[in-house]
């Protein structure tokens, strides 16, 4: 897509990252560990 600088301000503004992000937040540990759900920890011997 192009990208013109010219409302950068804006951009910077109202871009991802300037509000809560309750999605997206977790989403670099989640994308880490494969998208795992509802498994139980594996258990380690001492």
């Amino acid at each position: 897509m192009r990208h013109y600088n010219w409302a950068l301000k804006s951009s910077r503004r109202r871009g991802q990252g300037t509000g809560r992000m309750s999605y997206l937040k977790t989403m670099t540990r989640r994308f880490k560990n494969g998208f795992r759900e509802g498994t139980e920890a594996v258990a380690r011997k001492n």
